[in-house]
């Protein structure tokens, strides 16, 4: 027989241990200088632009914002590809390990909307009149009704985009009516809430569970998570992910596929249809530019914080086909194949610097902008002498 509760247990203990092994690598003596020193200005043009606001929808923003992190609630199952087949006889004794993972995932999730909660304490103690302490309260609640509604479709019903819409609209409401103090509104957010747990717990009352939903979205949030690590150690648990991107296919047709440039082919390929590189760059862009619209005082550095974080998203680039055979085969040297990578950061930086440089300019003035153009010029170069420097030392 299978021990649910020791199970549980040891998956949790693996995890962490993983999770600390890989830590070390990680957060290293540069990085942790690096993030004191970003959480350090952060913080700073954070307070000076908290304290010249005059006037701002706090309510709608982090409503919003309280939105997004309660909607995301999915369990940590820790499952693993042999469960599907050694588990599924004991699929009816297993309440106690999902029970256990569900508790495990509420903290961390609490954890986030927590910090989430201290990072808006400024503006709501400026802005709102409701007590700190009864917002913190009544996250737990919400949290526990979006883990329950999101629980109950993944492991048990069909998952649904437009579901997953309708509990966000919902938890904006319930924050909203809150942070103004519409308590009646409050109390009718609550009840909605009860009635579509209810329906759905009902709905899916004698139904199996479905493990390859439920398998498959472990392995994403541990893919996830490999693929930080990548950034900074070589794991052997990553896997390659491939996207078709149709519409992108002409950017391909532009890029020379003659010998010579059979690097740059490879490397713009894999940029493009990678699942690890254009949607984490195009993310990261966005980020910055909101930032930078939304906190002028900082353009300089959230432009800088934002193209460091990219350049460290772009330097797997270069080893992603370290392990194919075929590599090998190319007759061209290995100068052409970091030219050919050098080229695509070039690209890269020169658009996101461009993008930062016109948003600076019309939100703050010209001389701000050209600020962030010699900054962003500044670093890019920086960057690049220092890989250059680190491939020397390699060869």
């Amino acid at each position: 027989m299978i021990d649910e509760k020791q199970l549980w247990k040891e998956r949790l203990i693996a995890y962490v241990a993983q999770v600390r092994r890989y830590g070390r690598y990680m957060f290293n003596d540069h990085l942790l200088i690096v993030l004191f020193i970003a959480v350090g200005a952060g913080a700073y043009v954070y307070k000076q632009w908290t304290d010249s606001l005059q006037q701002f929808p706090y309510a709608i923003v982090a409503s919003i914002i309280f939105a997004f992190v309660l909607t995301s609630s999915g369990v940590r199952t820790l499952l693993k590809e042999a469960d599907t087949v050694f588990l599924l006889p004991v699929e009816r004794n297993m309440r106690p390990y999902f029970f256990r993972a569900g508790v495990y995932s509420f903290v961390v999730h609490m954890s986030i909307c927590m910090m989430i909660a201290i990072a808006l304490f400024p503006l709501h103690r400026t802005f709102s009149s409701q007590s700190f302490v009864l917002l913190c309260v009544v996250l737990f609640p919400l949290k526990g009704w979006n883990m329950l509604v999101q629980w109950k479709e993944d492991a048990f019903s069909q998952r649904s985009l437009f579901h997953r819409c309708i509990r966000f609209l919902l938890n904006v409401m319930a924050m909203y009516f809150f942070l103004v103090g519409a308590y009646a509104f409050v109390v009718t957010m609550a009840v909605i809430m009860m009635i579509v747990a209810r329906y759905i717990t009902r709905s899916v009352k004698n139904t199996p569970l479905k493990w390859d939903v439920l398998l498959e979205d472990e392995t994403r949030r541990m893919q996830s998570f490999y693929r930080v690590v990548h950034l900074f150690v070589d794991v052997p648990h990553l896997r390659k992910t491939v996207k078709k991107r149709y519409w992108l296919s002409p950017l391909l047709r532009i890029v020379d596929r003659a010998t010579k440039q059979a690097y740059t082919y490879l490397h713009v390929r894999t940029f493009v249809r990678s699942g690890e590189y254009l949607g984490i760059v195009t993310r990261l862009t966005v980020i910055g530019a909101i930032f930078i619209y939304t906190i002028p005082t900082g353009y300089v550095f959230f432009s800088l914080l934002f193209t460091y974080a990219t350049a460290l998203q772009l330097l797997p680039l270069f080893s992603h086909h370290r392990s194919h055979p075929m590599l090998a085969l190319y007759p061209l040297t290995m100068t052409k194949r970091r030219q050919s990578v050098l080229g695509i950061w070039l690209i890269v930086f020169g658009m996101q610097t461009a993008l930062f440089t016109m948003l600076s300019t019309f939100i703050v003035s010209l001389s701000a902008g050209t600020a962030v153009l010699i900054a962003e010029g500044l670093l890019c170069t920086l960057l690049i002498m220092y890989v250059k420097k680190k491939w020397k030392e390699a060869e």
